[in-house]
């Protein structure tokens, strides 16, 4: 498993450039906290065996101040430079895997797009990316939890042969009840994949409303802007984990202090004469020589930590086993990638389009497998207004994707518009210009007359419907002036009269120096058309 498992992480882009060190650095201090927590129960050891300590309140009163600074600092340490700086590297893997994504979904051409599954999308997006981050690192921490585990028996070895063999055994119980356990790990495990938040729904609405706008010469335009949430959220994430971090530490430090705080307070109330240690098993084998009240409060503690360490190993074999669907949902947009587009519908047909003219023969059109529409000989020319007309679900849509997705690649040449709900957390003008830098302002003034676009200073998110619709056309306007041929799905949707008659107008005039295809219910441009295709029975005849 581990082979295969090496395998997988390493085909991954999980560390960038100059991030080796801070990852080894991380394993370092994972090993260094492990070595550090071994000062607790030495210090305690050294409380009840120590004879000038034991006869002294002074000196109780001195090894409590120190042992308290030490460990004050071991959970300082463990907190900041294991706890905390494990999780800020795992962020950053984490954002360097949704970078490598977002990459890899603008290398996709627009059909594989519009093929991979939007959920399965996301999900490696987001979701999967923190599981996989935190798998690699919790994988390069396996090693350090073993050497932990040896490091330990050694030094148990080294004080008590009995304890140190007690320990082994206690150990193999241990791990026997954790890995027969494994559900309730892949349920932990299951559980503490991220939380949806607003880095999913801007993703979401980025990437679906995109392959909507049919606008791809902006790719890079969104591409930056989706970077700019992960960073924001990478911010935000590394600043919640350092509190969350804080949060959990202090039980653990608690937990640390209070038996040095008793067993501190305690002696010094023996030698007041206040208290007297109560004989016990462990008392009977210190009467016996077989060992010492130090060794046994040093071996409690310590067999917590070897405890710990086990837990620590235990869980992340486990995980391990989880990782992998996490990594192959991930690789989903790599495999579409590599993958051929499937052209099998367009083997036999031809589609064409240059400056002037638009020419389909022996088209077939399918949606979800089932064959919608065919289309034998269709040709235009000449400039013009051409209405492609049918009932709902007839194909018109289907039949401009196609020709628009078609492997010949027709984008250069046509502009597409059809609704979408893509919008920028941006000013309105920024959301018409989609990125685009070099454009004629005068022509975009113009637009904006036309259409009646005054509420440039609107909060985007609290326009209505028909002011939406404006600026998405005003987006395909400025966009595709300089395109030939022009596919327009619904342009009326939800526009007032007077912008109806306005847009219309406009159409009209932009028709006289390129092909314009129109799909509407709108009959009252039939007069202005050149001519009128119906789609019925599955096929496009001229009315």
């Amino acid at each position: 498993m581990f082979k295969s498992l090496i395998k997988e992480y390493r085909q991954l882009p999980l560390i960038q450039e100059g991030q080796k060190i801070l990852i080894s650095r991380c394993l370092f201090n994972i090993f260094l906290g492990g070595i550090f927590s071994l000062i607790p129960p030495l210090l305690i050891k050294f409380l009840f065996e120590s004879h000038a300590i034991y006869e002294n309140i002074t000196s109780i009163m001195y090894w409590l101040l120190i042992s308290l600074v030490l460990i004050g600092c071991i959970h300082l340490f463990n907190f900041y430079y294991v706890a905390f700086y494990s999780d800020k590297i795992i962020t950053y893997i984490s954002s360097n895997l949704r970078l490598y994504q977002v990459d890899l979904f603008y290398q996709l051409s627009k059909s594989q797009r519009e093929k991979l599954d939007d959920g399965l999308l996301f999900n490696s997006l987001y979701a999967e990316t923190g599981v996989i981050a935190a798998g690699y690192i919790n994988f390069l921490s396996l090693f350090i939890y073993i050497s932990q585990i040896v490091i330990y028996l050694c030094v148990l070895w080294y004080f008590s042969l009995p304890f140190a063999l007690l320990s082994v055994l206690c150990l193999l119980l241990y791990g026997f009840s954790i890995f027969f356990n494994t559900n309730r790990f892949q349920d932990t495990i299951i559980q503490e994949t991220f939380a949806q938040d607003k880095l999913t729904s801007k993703i979401s609405n980025i990437i679906n409303s995109h392959k909507e706008s049919k606008i791809f010469a902006n790719s890079r335009y969104l591409s930056d802007i989706i970077k700019k949430y992960i960073f924001q959220w990478q911010e935000k994430r590394i600043t919640y984990n350092f509190w969350y971090t804080l949060i959990q530490s202090i039980p653990a430090f608690l937990t640390s202090s209070s038996p040095t705080i008793i067993y501190g307070v305690g002696m010094i109330l023996v030698l007041l004469g206040k208290s007297t240690i109560i004989y016990g098993v462990g008392m009977i084998l210190v009467l016996l020589g077989k060992s010492t009240i130090g060794m046994i409060l040093f071996v409690v503690q310590f067999i917590s930590l070897l405890f710990a360490s086990m837990n620590n190993l235990a869980s992340v074999v486990i995980e391990q086993k989880n990782v992998y669907p996490y990594i192959n949902r991930f690789k989903s947009i790599s495999n579409e990638l590599s993958n051929q587009e499937d052209s099998s519908h367009f083997e036999k047909s031809s589609i064409t389009a240059d400056q002037r003219s638009l020419e389909i023969k022996h088209h077939s059109v399918y949606r979800n497998n089932q064959h919608v529409l065919t289309v034998s000989n269709l040709l235009i020319e000449e400039s013009g207004i051409y209405l492609l007309q049918g009932e709902n679900g007839s194909g018109k849509s289907s039949l401009l994707d196609d020709i628009y997705f078609s492997p010949e690649s027709h984008d250069q040449k046509i502009g597409y518009f059809t609704s979408s709900s893509l919008f920028i957390e941006d000013d309105i003008e920024q959301n018409i210009l989609f990125g685009k830098i070099a454009y004629d302002l005068d022509y975009l003034q113009s637009i904006y007359s036309v259409l009646d676009i005054t509420f440039l200073n609107a909060n985007v998110n609290k326009l209505s419907l028909g002011q939406r619709q404006k600026v998405m056309l005003a987006r395909f306007f400025i966009n595709h002036k300089d395109k030939p041929i022009w596919f327009i799905d619904e342009p009326f949707v939800n526009l007032d009269i007077a912008s109806i008659e306005a847009l219309k107008r406009l159409l009209i005039d932009e028709s006289v120096n390129r092909i314009i295809i129109m799909i509407t219910h709108d009959v009252s441009l039939e007069g202005e058309a050149k001519k009128i295709y119906r789609i019925a029975s599955k096929r496009c005849e001229i009315l």
